[in-house]
């Protein structure tokens, strides 16, 4: 019998046949040559919405639908393991030639593939994915290992991948490094940066997500916060005192912070007097209208409208 030419079908009749396919068998497809991961890639519809969890502790990239139809795990393994599998196959991701081992169902099933890093498996596998299925990676879970969160998160930015929701936890990151990153790295929802940095840090966002918590924000200052374009703000251990508060509410009328729906930045006792403002209404020249509490060391601010 001879093999049906699918990538002869005309565009539209193409894209019906890609909409049918289960996500194992898109998976497959793509991973047959450069050509159908580019027909794949490029097609006009993607059958599922998918979440892509990249799980560093465990060394996965987990794919399931928001609807409970599909689960898959994807493990990146050492080849120093492979005498342990029975491997079927190798595919090229990336020009790297991956041996792979499937089991289980079509709908919940894993795939464990062989790389020489952890990083880079992660790297390749998550960029194919992503634009397999059209989808941000959902989150990014960390591991104690300062290297390997590094060297993943940057892989990630190399492939200019968007990411929803990810916790900077590591201790102890490289500065320098940590510059880079929020110049470059696109967090699209929440942002949590839960490491302690000194407090003469200096850097900027090239992107701003939608909601930003700082747990130790002595680095940040009033120019930086300036140019956020984030909706929600929160700054724990903040040393700006009440003029630098002041004047950052003052930014707000004159039309900085425009997207700004919520802000609140927490001050240890030594960071200003202790002064209160209960539920002052303020007003943007634009006419847009706001409240701030100033009670203790904590500012909160709700913009209305």
């Amino acid at each position: 019998m001879s093999e049906f030419p699918l990538l002869r079908l005309p565009a539209l009749a193409l894209n019906v046949v890609l909409k049918a396919l289960r996500p194992r068998e898109k998976i497959m497809l793509s991973l047959c040559s450069k050509r159908t991961t580019r027909h794949i890639t490029q097609s006009l519809y993607t059958s599922e919405k998918v979440n892509l969890v990249l799980d560093l502790r465990e060394g996965t990239v987990q794919l399931s639908s928001g609807n409970d139809r599909f689960d898959i795990d994807i493990h990146i393994n050492s080849p120093l393991n492979l005498e342990s599998y029975n491997v079927e196959r190798s595919f090229t991701i990336a020009e790297h030639s991956v041996p792979t081992v499937f089991e289980g169902t079509p709908d919940d099933y894993t795939m464990t593939t062989f790389w020489n890093s952890l990083p880079e498996g992660l790297r390749y596998i998550a960029a194919h994915m992503s634009r397999v299925f059209q989808c941000q990676i959902h989150s990014f879970t960390s591991s104690l290992s300062n290297t390997l969160f590094q060297n993943t998160l940057s892989g990630l930015i190399d492939e200019n991948l968007e990411i929803k929701k990810l916790n900077i936890v590591a201790e102890n990151l490289d500065e320098d490094w940590l510059k880079e990153v929020l110049k470059k790295l696109k967090v699209t929802e929440d942002l949590m940066i839960s490491t302690m940095i000194n407090k003469n840090f200096k850097t900027e966002f090239g992107f701003w997500p939608e909601r930003l918590v700082i747990r130790f924000s002595q680095w940040v200052t009033r120019d930086i916060l300036v140019t956020s374009t984030s909706a929600s703000i929160r700054l724990e251990n903040s040393l700006m005192d009440n003029r630098a508060l002041q004047m950052l509410v003052e930014d707000w009328k004159t039309g900085s912070l425009a997207n700004l729906k919520c802000l609140t930045i927490n001050r240890p006792n030594r960071a200003g007097g202790v002064q209160s403002i209960n539920g002052v209404k303020i007003q943007s020249n634009s006419g847009v209208t706001a409240s701030v509490k100033l009670i203790g060391n904590q500012l909160q601010m709700i913009v209305y409208n």
